[in-house]
C-alpha cells in the first residue's frame, strides 16, 4: 500500500512574517509608482484599491470620498453591492466619522462594535467589512475606506493595520494632489475659455460700434441740420417742406437701419462664421475626454468615454463643437450630485432613412421634469429658479448650443425620466 504523502512543514513564525513585510514593502513600491502617475481622483482611487486587493487578497473593498459635501459619497465598491455601501455611509456617517476621530490607524469592526448601534453594527456586518480607515491628506479628512476578509484564514493582525495605514498615507496625498491638480486644470480651461470669449467680445464690440457709428451718423447727422437751418434761418414754406421731407427720409431711414441691427440680433446663429473641416470624432472625443475628466473627476463626478467607432468623420466646426460638448457636459455636472457619473458616447443612427453621427451626454442626476422638456432649449427659460440661483447660469447656454448645432447642419436633442437623468444627443451628418 503507498504511504500518503506528508504536506510540507509550516514555515517558522518569523520566516513567515518577513516575508509578509517583503511581499508589503513591494506593494507600497508598487503603489507609490502607481500613484504617481495617476492623472485624476478616479484612476489614483482605482490604483489604490487595486494595490490593496492584491496586497491582502480582499475580495470586498470600498471607498468613500468627501468634496464639498459633508458626508462622503461612494466612488468605488467592489464586491459591495453599490446601494448598500451607498446606504451605510449615508445612515451611518455620525457614529463612523466619530469613530475615525477616536481610531488614529486602521481599525477592525470587533475594536470598535461594542460602540456602535445596533442597526451602524448589522449594515457592516452585511457588507462583510472587517477593517475601517480614514482616507486623510496632512491636513483634513479626505474619507473612508472599508476592506473584507483577507485571503487565508487568518484575520487582519497589526502589522496588516500598519502597512493599511501606510497605504492610505501614500494614496491620501496623491488623491489631494490629484482632487487639487484637476481643479487647477478646470480653472485654467474655464480661464482660458473666458479669456476667449472675451477677445471675442472685444473684437465684435469694435466692429459693432465702428459699423453702427458710421451707418447711424450719416441720416442723424442730415437730421440735425435740416433742423438747424429750420431753427436758425428764415426759410420759407417750399424750403421748410423741403427740409422736413428730408429729415422725415432720414429718419426713415435711420428706422429701418435700427430694424436692421434687432433682427441680427434675433437671427443668432445664422451670423455664425463656421470654419468647417474634416473631423475625426473619435480622435476628437478621446482628446475631449482627456482634457476634461481632470477638472470633473475633481468635483467627485466621472466622466466616462464609450464608442469607437470605424470612420466615424463629419464635416464641421471643431471649436464651435467643443462649445456645444463644453455646455453639455458644464450643465451635466452642474445639475448632477456629487458622486455621479456623466458619459460620453459616440455612435451611428439612421433616422427618417438618413444616416448621422451620434454624440451623447448622459448623466445619472434627477433629470428634467417632462413639462420643461418642450422648452429647455429656449433662451432665458429655466427649469427651477432656485436650483438655477444655486449653481449659476444665465439660461442661454443651451440654447446657444442648440443653434451652433443646427448652424454645423445638425441637430440637437434631450430625452429623458424625470429621477433617472438626462441625455442630450447631438446628431452630426457624416463626412
Amino acid at each position: 500500500m503507498e504511504a500518503s504523502r506528508a504536506l510540507p512543514p509550516e514555515p517558522p513564525e518569523e520566516e513567515r512574517q518577513s516575508a509578509e513585510i517583503r511581499h508589503s514593502l513591494l506593494a507600497l513600491i508598487d503603489l507609490s509608482r502607481g500613484l504617481t502617475r495617476a492623472r485624476d481622483v478616479h484612476s489614483a482611487v482605482d490604483g489604490l484599491l487595486l494595490n490593496l486587493m492584491g496586497q491582502f487578497g480582499s475580495r470586498r473593498v470600498a471607498i468613500w470620498l468627501r468634496a464639498e459635501q459633508e458626508v462622503p459619497v461612494l466612488v468605488r465598491s467592489h464586491g459591495i453591492d453599490r446601494a448598500h455601501a451607498t446606504a451605510l455611509v449615508a445612515e451611518s456617517w455620525a457614529e463612523l466619522s466619530r469613530a475615525l476621530d477616536e481610531n488614529a490607524r486602521p481599525f477592525t469592526l470587533s475594536d470598535i462594535e461594542a460602540r456602535l448601534s445596533p442597526s451602524t453594527r448589522s449594515r457592516i456586518q452585511q457588507a462583510e467589512v472587517e477593517v475601517l480607515a480614514a482616507v486623510r491628506s496632512e491636513t483634513a479628512l479626505l474619507g473612508l475606506l472599508a476592506l473584507g476578509r483577507r485571503a487565508g484564514p487568518r484575520g487582519f493582525e497589526p502589522l496588516d493595520l500598519e502597512m493599511v495605514e501606510a497605504s492610505l498615507a501614500i494614496a491620501g496625498a496623491a488623491l489631494e494632489n490629484a482632487k487639487l491638480s484637476g481643479q487647477a486644470r478646470e480653472s485654467h480651461r474655464q480661464l482660458r475659455i473666458a479669456n476667449a470669449e472675451l477677445r471675442e467680445l472685444d473684437r465684435i464690440k469694435s466692429e459693432f460700434v465702428n459699423n453702427v457709428g458710421h451707418e447711424l451718423r450719416t441720416p442723424l447727422a442730415v437730421m440735425v441740420a435740416c433742423l438747424d437751418c429750420m431753427k436758425e434761418y428764415e426759410v420759407s414754406a417750399e424750403q421748410t417742406q423741403l427740409l422736413v421731407s428730408r429729415a422725415s427720409a432720414n429718419a426713415e431711414r435711420l428706422k429701418e437701419q435700427v430694424e436692421g441691427l434687432l433682427t441680427l440680433a434675433q437671427a443668432g446663429a445664422r451670423t455664425l462664421t463656421l470654419e468647417l473641416t474634416e473631423v475625426d470624432l473619435s480622435a476628437f472625443l478621446t482628446a475631449y475626454h482627456a482634457d476634461r475628466q481632470p477638472g470633473v473627476s475633481a468635483g467627485l463626478r466621472e466622466l466616462h468615454f464609450a464608442g469607437r467607432i470605424e470612420n466615424p468623420r463629419a464635416r464641421c466646426d471643431s471649436r464651435r463643437l467643443r462649445q456645444v460638448l463644453d455646455e453639455l457636459v458644464d450643465n451635466a455636472v452642474k445639475f448632477t450630485p456629487e458622486g455621479s457619473h456623466v458619459k460620453l458616447t459616440l455612435s451611428r443612427q439612421e433616422e427618417e432613412g438618413r444616416a448621422w453621427l451620434k454624440i451623447t451626454v448622459e448623466d445619472d442626476g434627477p433629470g428634467i421634469p417632462e413639462a420643461w422638456l418642450p422648452v429647455v432649449f429656449d433662451q432665458f427659460r429655466q427649469v427651477d429658479g432656485s436650483i438655477t440661483r444655486a449653481v449659476g447660469g444665465m439660461g442661454i447656454g443651451l440654447s446657444t448650443a442648440k443653434k451652433l448645432a443646427e448652424a454645423m447642419a445638425g441637430r440637437l436633442t434631450v430625452e429623458n425620466a424625470a429621477g433617472r437623468g438626462s441625455v442630450f444627443s447631438l446628431l452630426l451628418p457624416p463626412a
